[in-house]
């Protein structure tokens, strides 16, 4: 299908190693409400590779917040691992940072880190329900810095978040 159809735009862009980028980007809306995109060629195999290597060392066990209190733990629903890749770790990842904020069109510094999750087999993320009190939503937003947030209103990130799936072709 040519960029531009249905939804799609087309994205240009460097390689891995810096040099021209030879792949194919695109971007493909796949729902409206909410908005859902297939970023297409995102990254590179190699930045795939480099992100992975990164993020290996600082991988630890994925955990949920607790509904009750507010406090991160960690809960037989979600098992997987995870790291959060630094921001401007290092060229690599400030490349990718810089790509995503072009592509979302938001600027860089309404971006959070990289996050890096990984599956085995048998592991998974189960339906849950991330709803808490409104006690508990003022608490995460003091604790966040966010104080102020009105009696009722939701905790919502300040920019939107991106979920890659990864397959290099």
């Amino acid at each position: 299908r040519a960029a531009g159809s249905s939804g799609e735009a087309a994205r240009g862009g460097r390689g891995g190693a810096g040099g021209p980028e030879t792949r194919k980007r695109w971007i493909g809306q796949i729902a409206t409400a909410p908005r859902a995109d297939v970023w297409h060629g995102f990254m590179s195999p190699e930045e795939c590779d480099h992100v992975i290597a990164v993020a290996e060392p600082l991988m630890g066990r994925s955990g949920v917040v607790d509904a009750k209190t507010g406090a991160p733990t960690v809960d037989p629903i979600r098992t997987s691992y995870g790291a959060f890749v630094p921001i401007a770790f290092d060229e690599v990842v400030e490349r990718i940072e810089k790509r995503a904020a072009e592509w979302a069109m938001v600027p860089v510094t309404h971006q959070e880190q990289l996050h890096v999750l990984r599956y085995a087999e048998g592991q998974q993320y189960k339906d849950h329900h991330d709803a808490f009190d409104v006690a508990v939503q003022e608490k995460i937003a003091f604790d966040n810095g966010r104080q102020g947030i009105p009696s009722g209103e939701h905790l919502t990130p300040p920019a939107p978040s991106l979920a890659v799936a990864t397959k290099k072709v």
